[in-house]
């Protein structure tokens, strides 16, 4: 009877620790990603939607991700997950604006993203 008990425990233990909850593999991008992590956040993009643009050419790939209401500034952040690089996915996100400062040009507005979720994987 003691053997059940101790196996029952020991299965329940195992299934409490294996959580459904998603690791922190946004902040573990960041920290190993980021060049610009450290720079000052000028705001903060509460569960904006969007779309992820993939842009190619022969020397360099940009993943960037253009919000619904704001559909011509790109934002390119620096720590989005390899599953989330799929042109035209449509995506929902909270993310830190980073500063930039006034002697550099950048093509995008850079953002480290703090929660990311697949809304559709169709185009809209």
């Amino acid at each position: 009877m003691k053997t059940y008990i101790t196996l029952l425990l020991v299965a329940l233990g195992t299934i409490a620790c294996n959580s459904d909850e998603p690791k922190d593999e946004l902040g573990a991008l960041a920290e190993s990603q980021c060049t610009y992590v450290e720079r000052k956040t000028t705001s903060v993009l509460t569960n904006e939607q969007g779309a992820v643009r993939v842009t190619t050419n022969p020397t360099a790939t940009w993943v960037d991700i253009y919000l619904s209401d704001d559909p011509t500034t790109p934002y390119c952040p620096c720590n989005i997950p390899e599953s989330f690089t799929k042109d035209g996915l449509r995506v929902e996100i909270t993310a830190e604006l980073k500063e930039t400062y006034p002697n550099e040009r950048w093509r995008c507005q850079p953002v480290v993203l703090k929660a990311i979720k697949i809304l559709s994987t169709e185009p809209k």
